[in-house]
């Protein structure tokens, strides 16, 4: 994922990054129960690898996705664009 290429469409990157989300928080509660499983901690630093180059992908290329994202030189993008869950993606 670099910027040299053709950014990825918006409503692709945000179900890739639900996906990951989805997957991060499931094999999350198995490492709950499971915190000596190697296999499964290798996996879920490369999810969380993964999922973070797609959100820094998406506030690269259509904005801040979360409010921790924000900073004083793209605030406005922040309250002027949609928001990812009104549809207007």
């Amino acid at each position: 994922m670099n910027k040299t290429s053709c950014p990825i469409p918006k409503t692709i990157l945000l179900r890739k990054i639900s996906e990951y989300s989805f997957a991060l928080v499931d094999l999350g509660l198995y490492l709950d129960t499971h915190p000596k499983d190697q296999n499964a901690i290798k996996n879920y630093m490369q999810l969380s690898d993964t999922y973070k180059q797609y959100v820094n992908e998406y506030a690269d290329n259509y904005g801040p996705l979360c409010s921790h994202q924000v900073n004083c030189e793209n605030y406005y993008s922040w309250v002027a664009e949609p928001w990812p869950w009104e549809g207007e993606c």
